[in-house]
Order: C-alpha cells, then structure tokens, then sequence
C-alpha cells in the first residue's frame, strides 16, 4: 500500500498537473493527498488528468480566494468511502480498504502560518481524533510546524526555539506517531536555496501501526513545487535472512533443559578450544532451531485452537456432566493456554526489549507498539551515498558492505572464578553475535559448557591466537538522528559473539586495575574513582597504536600479544534491517561494544597528554593558573576523545596548539574533527578570536558553551541559561534533587583529596582546618552553593549532611581531634566550643592526643590560660567520654556515611534524606507570599492554602459538615475536591497554571505539593522579571 501526500503549490498549470501524474504513475497509490491546490471549482477532467487511465474518485475543498485548497483522491476499486467532510484547513475522509475490510479515517492538512489560527486548527483536530481513539487514522498534510529546533535552517543564528512546543503537544496528547523520515532531512525549501523546513509529515495513530507495522515514510524528489512529495508506504521488503536468537520463553517449557544438556553432552568436535566451541555452538543453535519449531512456534494460532477445543468443552459441560476424562482434559488444556500466553508474552517482551515491567502482561497493545516503533525506527528503507540517494534491498546491501569495507581498511592461568564472574556479569538476553548465543544460555548450562570455556580461556592464555571466527561480530547501525539520510548518521555498535565478550571482560577487568597508574589525571573518562563532573568542575572554575603504546608503559611482551590478537583479527558483517552483509575485516579502529575498547582508547589517547605536558614543560604553551600561593596550571583536560584545551590569549598559543594537533594526528593516526571544534574566548575581543578560529580552521564558540553536554559558563539559576522544552514528568522534586547531587561534592571532598578537581579548588581558595575555604566573593556560583550544604546554612536542607556524616576513628592519624566528627557523631569543637577557643593546638590529631594522655594530669591539654572552676568542669565532663576511648592500630580511619555505612554516599539516599522531611518549609514561601505587591486578602488566601485550611469539600466531608459523598469536585471531573487536586491536578482549574506559566514565559515540570508550587517560582528562576509578573498575578 502506497499513499501520497504533496503540497502542489497550484493545480492551476499544466506543468504540474503532468509532474502529478507522473508520480502517480510511477508509484500507484491507493489514496492521494494534495495541499494547497489554490483552486476553487474541481471538476471531475481535472482528476482524470492526474490520475490516468484509472480515474480515481475524488473528495474537494475549495481555496479561499488564492490560498489554500485540499484535494483528496483514492482508487474506487480499492477504497470504498463511506464519507467525507471538510472545513477551510481540513478535509476528512472515512472508508474501508476493500481487499482487507479494515476502516479508516484520514485527514488532509493544510495549517495557516499565523499562530493563533494553527493552534485553533490543531485543537479542532484534537477533539475529533479523540473521538476517534482505537480507530485507524492518519494525518498527512503541510502542518507549517517543525518538532524541533533542527527542523529547520534559515539565515537567523538560532531559529526561534519555542514554536514547536504547541505542535509537539498535540501530537503528544493524541498519542501519534511521528514516523522517522527517509530520503532528506527537510521537505519544504525557499527559492534562494537557504532557508528550509521539515514542514510535511505522515501522523498515524497507535492502531494504524499496530496494523500495518512497516510503515516507512519516503520524501521523493522536489520538482515544480517548493515542497517534496511524501510517500508513505506499508510493503516489508525481504532483506534476506537474519540471525537467530535466543529465547527467554525457550526456559519455560521443561523439556528444554534436558534437552540442551543431552544434545551438548552428545556432541564430538576436535581441534583447539576455540575451534570446538564455536562448532558446537553452531551444532546447539540449529538443534534448537528444530526444537523451537516444534515447542514455541505458532503461538497465538495454537492459543486459539486450544481456545476453541476448551469453549466446546464448556458447552458440552452446560448440556451434561463431563466424566473425569473429560475433566482431566479440560485442566490440561487450561494449562496449556496459561502456558503458552506466558511464552508467547516473553516473546514480546523480549522483541520490544521495554523495561516498563520486569516481564509483566507483554501481550498488550503497548508492548506491541513498542515493537513496531523500534522496528520502524531501526529500518533503513533509503540512504544516501555520495550525495546520491540508493533505495531497494539490493542497492543499499551492496552500499553498506562496499562503506564499511572500505571504513575499517588500513590506512598467568585464568581463574575459574574469575571467568564465571565475568559471564554473570553480562546481561543474560542482550543481542547475541553472529553465534546467536546468549549469556542467558551459557549460564543455564554453565557446568556443561564450563569445561570447554575454561580450555578456550586456557589456550589463548599459553598461545594468544584466535580462531577466524571467534572475533567476527556483527555492526548495528543505531541512528543518530531521527530521520537519517547518509551512513554517516547511523551510530556503529558491535554485537560480538558470546565467547570472545569473555574473553575480552577478563582482560578488561585486570586492565582496569592498573589504568589508573598509567594514565594522566587531565583523563576523566573510563578510570576507577573519576568521575565526569571532575573534568566540567575544573572546567567550570577556570599515540602509535594501542598495544604498541603499552610496550612503552611496561605492560609485558605477553598481554600486548593478547592485546594484539583481539585487535587485528576482528571480521564483522553490517546487519541492514536485520539481514547481515558479507564479512568484511577491520583492519584500523576500535569497537564500540567491545570491553576493551575505552581502555585501549585512553592508552592511545594518551599522547596527547605527553605532548601537551611537554610543549608547557618547555614554555611552548602557558596553561590557565588557578590560585596565587601554590598556583596549579591547568592546560587540558580528557574525557575519552572530549579534549578541552585552555590557555592564555597569545599568538604563540595558537601556533603551538596547532602544531601539537597536527602531530598528534600524524603519529596516532587519530583525526582531529575540526569542523566539530571551537575556540571560546573570555574576555577576548571578537576580532582576534575570528582571525585565531581561521588559523585553526574551527568554529567560534560563546560562553556559556556545551562540554560534555553540560554548560560551562553563565549563571545557572536564570531560566534564558536553559533551553525552554514542552513536558515534565515531575518524577522528582527538582530542588530536592538538586541539593542531593551538590552533596556528592561534599562526601568526595572528605574522601577523595588526591584528584586534580581538588588540587584546584585548594589552589583556588586555600585550606583552613583541614578544610577547604570558602572564598567569600571570589567563589563561583556553584562553590558558594557547596558551602552553603556543607555548613548548613539558609534554606537549602538545613544541616543534612553534617548529621549524615561521622569519622571512623581507627589509628587516630587522620582525624582531628576538636573539628572531625569522630565522638558520638558531633565535633567537640562544637559540643565544648569554649575549650576549643581555649586550646592552643587546635589542629592536633586524635593519636597525638591520645599518645599525651587525655585522661586527668595528661600532657595533651595545653591552654592559653588558666581555666576557671566552670571550665575545669567541662574539660572532666570531656574526659568522661574518652575515658573508654581506645584506638585500633591495625587499621585507618575512615569516613562514613551514616544512613549507608557499608556502601557509602550516594545521591539516591541523600535524596530519600531530604524529601522524607517536610517538602516545603513555609518561611521558604513566605518572602514571596507576604510581599509588598500582593494584596492582603491574597496573602490571607495563599497563607490558608498552603496549611490546607481551605473550605474544600474534602475538609468540609473530614469535618462532618457535609456528607462524604458530596466531597466530589465541583468541575465534575469525579476526583475528590482537595487543594492539591482544586489548584493543581484538576483538568477545568488546576490547568490555568499551566497557561501561567506559558504567559509569563516559565517552563517547569508538575510540582508535587503546593508549597514545591510556590518554591518553583522563587528557587528555579533567577529572573527578576518573571518573579516580578508571578507577584503581580497573584
């Protein structure tokens, strides 16, 4: 089935009532959709001459003077149309396909420009499409909308990012679908060329592509018209054949066991460990390839069928008493439905691969839409290659085998222990490799297939080879973007076979115990005990091939020669639509997927740190220095292949920063993406960053600017730092949230003092006490926000973390005695603060003072003066807690967190912390409700309801004033009349705070009480403007 949607541009000229009909003569669509055809009469010649020798039936609605006009025609001996109808943007048509007697409706688009009538037609198109849930529609037209911000291209620097909010609600709330686009990425272009939009489109809904999951929409040719045809189509092409996999249901049926283990145990194979495996893997899989067909295949047909055999039963049973055979064979088959409706759900589940349920009732319409969306958004039905467009299975096989071909050309005795841990650490039912065995299977018959695991781990040990076929995997391509067009666009990931993912796991697990050593603290990524965040704080507050690299790092002859073999002999094979290619070798790069891989990047990547480490060493580049007394330079930093580079502004800068890319790319064979760098400048005239950025050939870039998808620069608090996005879950409490994850900073600055991060930050603002200062002015937005958690101070969780710390005193060499939390989880300093500012060494440890003796006529007290008789008291009460003190030499002291001793801080348990105490604490609200700008009587009025004392039908209903059943809302919308549900959740009154916040131009998820609703306007904003505008509302 084939239809087409095209906005004409006029139906007036001959020219393009002959391109029409040649496009509908070169496809045959049942059902033709035409925009703006500035007609006002149609008469039926008219039709003839666009559809051919076939006249198609036809459905009209006139343009208003010469703007607009829709056109809607069908094959009669296809399509019978019960009905249509129109108005001035709209033309719907309702019938049924003849062959198949499937109804369905479609409307004819074409959206006005102006926004108030677009909206107007899209909430006119919402109230008949939900009158017409569960029914197959489709919207196609020229909706003069875009989703996103890269819909479109124009002469502006940023296109207008908000406009597509309204459009993407109403596909959200009518629950469409958006099919991904093949063939360009634009389908509407201005005569000049510069300007294009994706303004045409095909909207199904959910039932639409239950029936026809296959659905592809195509973008021909643009001809006569400014906007390409669009050509949806339903036919499932064959790919050829794809790749078996493992089935989760398979473990249901008992037979299977017995089965694989009789069949595994039965099989004779000679030659080395790898070579046996990989055969009797390939023996196993075609076994059960036979036992499938004969135990879970069919499924729903045979549900049915046993379904029909339980309802004669049942009848039988209503005219006459069945006999205990018949019995017995009636609870057979009742348990054969149940069983088989289980397989036949894991099924589904399993295709769908959703997470919405562990393995819940896959058999619904849910987790089939899910399957046909990852079908549809995974299939590649044209691509582009050298600018041309390639369509059909055997063009674009050819083309994906003849682009990756040509992409990967050149330019001690393993513990059983061990290998067992390696398997049970893979995801049992993830995408298996060209053997088509899954870790799930392996570890269901793991002592049998135990043996001739641990003899291919073995031999590679002694020998470090590998058969051909062990280290072939297949390339899903994964799209990058929504509607790809080139093989540039699709994300490469391996699926390698089971066997060699062991084997590369137990290396990677002995190689991640010594990258830390090897590798540079500027390189965030990949290494145990870095984080990220490291990289973007500091970032914020200011190479040969890789086996060959690691003889220079001291790794032994033997491991590079491991190293070496799972490099250079990996084949692989491109699955198009689920069919592979043939095999082609990769002969350069590595393997996104392959456990090696992000560390064998970083061994290669890691000469770039040599290099820049040695231009600065050598006075060839100045880094940035952060702090005046003990300064520390910082001049690059890594994330894997995310490098940023800082220094001063100098002309010597810039050529010894080119020099040492272009190096690095000619000894790595690494290739800088300079089209995809950026030189930023702070407090850099405009001028000299345009003539640095032409001798680096990059781009200009702005702070606030994206490193590792976070902003550095800007100020965070105001709403413009953030893009402005239709939606909100509201899962979490967004302030709550916030200060959980701050608090992580606070936990690793008490735990992790050898880092770089925190180097800097010492360098920046000094050490006081052990502990870091808090910078006054001079500290950074966020820094000033870390402090403020760690001292407990204003309105941000009060003193949550101090009462979640505490120091685990073991030798006493690493805490201090008066300031550490280490006594009864309080610091002395702070329980006898008057013989703290008494001491004179305020700075001594916990063994110093126990190895003077802090007992009575101990040496370890030493004052400033003779203490008075009240003092002297506290210092015995002092001494009453130590006296059964003692330490515990044989191990150090620790941190602890107090609600999770065992696994430390983590930011879930800080944010359970927070939001188990009360949501809001209302002083937080009263500087925005009792201000000088809001009336008193609405002062009065948020003051009630914030403490819930409202007159509300639920507290009226609590106060026996008014019958429980009349505690319905007054809307009648059926939920009980509550403040939260009144002024939050209610669809006639709680949405009007929607259109607040839209009018005063305030984008935020749904809070979760109302005190978290008035806090979102006074923390999440920043701006004085819209606090202004929230304040003269209320």
């Amino acid at each position: 089935m084939k239809i087409i949607s095209w906005n004409i541009r006029g139906l007036g000229g001959v020219e393009k009532r002959k391109e029409v009909r040649k496009l509908v003569g070169d496809l045959n669509p049942l059902i033709v959709c035409i925009q703006e055809t500035k007609l006002q009469n149609c008469e039926d010649f008219l039709c003839v001459s666009l559809s051919g020798s076939s006249p198609y039936a036809f459905s009209f609605q006139p343009s208003v003077g010469a703007a607009g006009g829709l056109l809607t025609l069908w094959d009669p001996a296809e399509i019978e149309m019960w009905s249509t109808a129109s108005s001035e943007d709209v033309l719907w048509c309702h019938g049924r396909f003849s062959k198949t007697d499937e109804e369905f409706f479609l409307a004819n688009v074409y959206a006005p420009c102006e926004a108030g009538a677009k909206q107007v037609l899209l909430d006119s198109l919402s109230g008949r499409l939900q009158a017409l849930e569960g029914k197959r529609v489709f919207v196609c037209g020229d909706f003069n909308a875009v989703r996103r911000v890269d819909e479109r291209q124009s002469r502006r620097a940023r296109p207008s990012s908000v406009d597509h909010i309204p459009f993407n609600r109403f596909i959200d709330e009518n629950n469409l679908v958006d099919l991904p686009l093949s063939g360009r990425k634009f389908t509407w272009f201005k005569g000049d060329g510069l300007p294009m939009s994706r303004l045409d489109r095909f909207l199904l809904s959910e039932d639409w592509c239950l029936s026809w999951p296959n659905c592809n929409q195509i973008a021909q040719l643009r001809g006569l018209s400014d906007h390409c045809p669009l050509v949806l189509t339903t036919k499932e092409e064959n790919w050829g054949p794809r790749p078996s996999r493992m089935l989760k249901c398979w473990k249901n049926n008992p037979d299977y066991f017995q089965f694989v283990r009789d069949k595994w145990n039965s099989l004779q194979v000679d030659g080395w460990g790898d070579f046996v495996l990989k055969e009797k893997f390939k023996m196993i899989k075609s076994a059960l390839k036979e036992w499938h067909q004969s135990h879970a295949q069919n499924l729903p047909s045979r549900i049915e069928s046993l379904k029909l055999q339980l309802s004669a039963l049942d009848n039988k049973g209503g005219d006459a008493v069945l006999s205990a055979v018949e019995l017995e064979e009636m609870h057979e088959i009742s348990s054969d439905i149940h069983s088989l409706s289980r397989m036949n759900a894991s099924i589904c589940w399993q295709q769908s691969r959703s997470r919405w349920l562990t393995e819940g009732d896959a058999n619904t319409k849910y987790f089939h839409s899910i399957f046909a969306s990852r079908r549809r958004g995974n299939t590649i039905s044209s691509i582009q290659v050298d600018g041309v467009t390639t369509e059909g299975v055997l063009p674009i096989r050819q083309a994906v085998l003849s682009y990756f071909t040509g992409h990967f050309k050149a330019c001690n005795q393993e513990r059983p222990g061990e290998v067992k841990a390696t398997v049970w650490d893979c995801e049992s039912y993830k995408s298996p490799g060209p053997h088509g065995i899954n870790f799930g299977f392996i570890k269901d018959f793991w002592s049998e297939l135990h043996a001739d695991i641990m003899r291919f781990i073995t031999e590679f040990h002694r020998n470090g080879k590998l058969s051909r076929d062990i280290n072939a995997n297949f390339i899903a391509l994964i799209t990058k973007i929504d509607s790809p067009q080139r093989l540039n666009d699709f994300r490469l990931i391996s699926l390698f076979g089971s066997l060699y993912k062991i084997l590369a796991k137990v290396l990677a697990n002995r190689l991640r115990l010594v990258i830390g050593s090897v590798i540079s603290e500027s390189q965030t990524a990949f290494v145990r005990d870095r984080q990220i965040l490291d990289g973007i704080l500091i970032a914020n507050e200011v190479v040969d091939e890789a086996y060959e690299v690691m003889g220079r790092m001291s790794f032994p002859t033997l491991w590079r020669k491991w190293i070496k073999e799972c490099i250079c002999t990996a084949t692989a094979s491109a699955l198009v639509n689920g069919s592979p290619t043939a095999e082609f070798p990769l002969e350069r790069g590595l393997r996104q997927g392959d456990p090696l891989s992000p560390f064998l990047f970083l061994i290669a990547a890691e000469g770039l740190h040599v290099l820049m480490k040695a231009t600065v060493e050598n006075n060839l580049f100045t880094g940035y220095s952060v702090g005046i007394q003990g300064p520390i330079t910082v001049s690059h930093l890594q994330f894997a292949d995310d490098t940023l580079l800082l220094g001063g502004k100098s002309w010597a800068n810039v050529r010894s920063l080119q020099a040492v890319l272009v190096l690095f790319e000619l000894m790595s064979g690494l290739k800088d993406n300079f089209t995809k760098s950026m030189l930023v400048g702070v407090n850099v005239s405009d001028t000299w960053l345009i003539e640095a950025t032409a001798a680096l050939k990059c781009k200009v870039g702005n702070v606030p600017f994206l490193y590792l998808c976070i902003p550095i620069g800007g100020d965070p608090r105001r709403l413009s730092f953030w893009e402005p996005e239709y939606g909100g879950l509201g899962v979490r409490r967004l302030l709550e949230f916030n200060i959980a994850l701050l608090g992580k900073w606070c936990w690793r600055m008490l735990v992790d003092r050898e880092g770089l991060w925190f180097r800097v930050l010492a360098a920046r603002y000094g050490m006081e006490r052990d502990r870091l200062r808090e910078g006054g002015r001079r500290g950074s937005l966020w820094w000033r926000e870390i402090v403020n958690i760690r001292e407990g101070r204003g309105d941000r969780g009060g003193g949550w973390f101090g009462e979640c710390v505490s120091k685990k005193v073991g030798d006493g060499s690493g805490t201090l005695f008066w300031t550490d939390p280490w006594l009864e989880g309080t610091p002395l300093c702070e329980r006898f603060g008057r013989l703290f500012d008494l001491d004179v060494h305020k700075l001594s440890r916990v063994d110093e003072m126990f190895a003077l003796g802090w007992e009575v006529g101990g040496e370890a007290w030493e004052w400033r003066r003779q203490l008075w008789a009240w003092e002297e008291e506290l210092v015995r009460e002092c001494q009453d807690l130590l006296h059964a003190f003692s330490l515990q030499a044989h191990f150090s002291d620790s941190w602890q967190w107090q609600p999770d001793p065992a696994n430390g801080d983590s930011v879930r348990s800080a944010y359970q912390i927070l939001t188990s105490q009360e949501s809001a604490p209302l002083p937080a609200t009263s500087d925005l409700i009792l201000h000088k700008q809001v009336p008193l009587k609405i002062s009065i009025l948020a003051w009630r309801l914030l403490r819930d004392r409202l007159p509300t039908k639920a507290n009226l209903a609590a106060r026996d004033i008014i019958t429980p059943a009349a505690h319905l809302c007054v809307s009648g919308c059926g939920d009980i009349e509550s403040a939260q549900h009144l002024f939050l959740s209610c669809s006639t009154f709680g949405s009007l705070w929607s259109s607040v916040r839209s009018w005063i131009g305030f984008s935020a998820g749904n809070p979760h009480s109302l005190p978290d609703h008035f806090l979102q306007f006074t923390f999440s904003l920043g701006g004085t403007m819209v606090r202004q505008s929230f304040l003269q509302l209320i």
